[in-house]
């Protein structure tokens, strides 16, 4: 029922979106480093986020933008590289973007996400295992994400990005959470209006 519900509010957006005028497309990608809060054994992993963005002028300096990410989420065993966990999320960040200067912009907005794939994998260098452990996660998560992006060209930017989960990230444990840092770049199909 969730996943219907995200799927159709992205729908909506993107018919609502493609009928406006002056929209900008593009495409991203980079590094994440993930921080799970509350795991005893864990550290952070190093991964990657990819995906696309539609892009929509609000006011003169004022913009409105929509992403789908492909997220690589996880974590790594603090003792040693044997254990790593590794999921897969569809994220769905929707950020309000504000030109502080000439090709800078910060933003700030909500994302939601949903879970696609989990899989605990144990490499010891003799034995390689791996086993779905989708249940041990929350299917839906929601956070609040912050960043800046510089464009160098019109049509090519980079950028950071903080990720603050406010949902739980295990299904039976309360405190856990995800912050996650990124940096990206990203390439728009017709260029900018900052």
């Amino acid at each position: 029922m969730k996943n219907t519900i995200l799927l159709s509010l992205l729908s909506l957006f993107l018919i609502g979106a493609l009928q406006a005028q002056n929209l900008n497309f593009g495409v991203k990608a980079g590094a994440q480093l993930i921080n799970t809060t509350h795991v005893n054994d864990g550290k952070n992993a190093l991964l990657y986020h990819a995906g696309g963005f539609v892009e929509m002028p609000l006011l003169d300096r004022l913009h409105l933008q929509a992403e789908l990410l492909f997220s690589a989420e996880g974590i790594n065993d603090s003792e040693s590289d044997e254990y790593k966990q590794r999921n897969m999320s569809l994220q769905l960040p929707v950020i309000a973007k504000y030109q502080v200067w000439n090709r800078l912009s910060v933003h700030a907005g909500a994302q939601i996400g949903m879970l696609m794939s989990a899989k605990m994998k144990y490499n010891d260098g003799d034995i390689k295992e791996s086993y779905d452990n989708k249940d041990d996660f929350k299917n839906m998560n929601f956070g609040l994400v912050a960043g800046a992006e510089y464009l160098i060209t019109p049509n090519i930017g980079v950028g950071a990005r903080v990720n603050w989960g406010l949902s739980k990230v295990f299904a039976d444990w309360d405190k856990s959470r995800q912050r996650t840092y990124q940096i990206f770049a990203s390439y728009r199909f017709g260029s900018s209006d900052f």
